[in-house]
């Protein structure tokens, strides 16, 4: 898969786990720290075949988004919000290298509901 630029038309945040707090009822929260800022990417739904093989672990993976290398440490553990889309969260399930060169990745996504 060639990353073409023109591709690349939304910006992203990316954020980290940062630290647990506790409601006043004594419920965890999780604070989010943004790790990189401003990513451009392109945001494509997957096709029938895609999620079929993503539904294998995940059944709310319906969107992938292709970015190029970083040097921002991005982990499944981190969200990825969407700025062109009214600020929409999404967990990252999966960081996949396209074409193992480290040049672009896929970041397969659920919706944060």
């Amino acid at each position: 898969m060639k990353l073409r630029s023109g591709a690349l038309n939304r910006l992203i945040d990316i954020r980290s786990p940062s630290t647990w707090t506790r409601s006043t009822d004594g419920q965890p929260i999780m604070t989010w720290s943004t790790i990189a800022t401003g990513v451009w990417a392109d945001r494509i739904p997957l096709t029938a075949r895609e999620m079929f093989r993503a539904d294998v672990r995940w059944e709310e993976v319906r969107t992938k988004f292709v970015i190029r290398h970083t040097t921002v440490a991005i982990t499944p553990q981190c969200r990825l919000i969407d700025l062109a889309d009214s600020s929409a969260e999404y967990d990252i399930k999966e960081i996949i290298d396209i074409d193992d060169q480290q040049k672009a990745y896929e970041l397969l996504v659920s919706k944060v509901t």
